[in-house]
Order: structure tokens, then C-alpha cells, then sequence
């Protein structure tokens, strides 16, 4: 039970911060910082990653 409260607790977090990079990622392109901008759009990419698939291996493995 603690688990799973605790995979939720972690994707909402995940999720968060994934939309924080791709506001960041949008906000770098339009200042034309191309390393800001390739950094922010991976790091959206590993976050929604992470928020999607833990919370889906834990269901998987439960």
C-alpha cells in the first residue's frame, strides 16, 4: 500500500517537473539558446518518461 502511494506521489512530481522543462523548453526557443533548448526538451522527455512508466511497471509488477 505504502508503495503505491508512494509511485503516485512520484509521478505527480515527474509530471510536474516535465511540465516545468517543456514551458522552459518553449521559453529557450524563443530566446534562441539552442544548448538551453536541446537540455530542457530532454529532460521533459526523461521526466514524462518516468511519470508515465513507473506508475504502469508497478501495476504491471503488482
Amino acid at each position: 500500500m505504502l508503495i503505491g502511494n508512494s509511485a503516485g506521489l512520484f509521478s505527480v512530481i515527474m509530471l510536474t517537473a516535465c511540465l516545468y522543462f517543456s514551458l522552459s523548453y518553449f521559453e529557450y526557443l524563443k530566446e534562441g539558446d539552442k544548448r538551453l533548448t536541446k537540455q530542457a526538451k530532454l529532460f521533459a522527455t526523461i521526466t514524462l518518461f518516468l511519470g508515465l512508466g513507473v506508475p504502469a511497471l508497478y501495476e504491471l509488477f503488482s
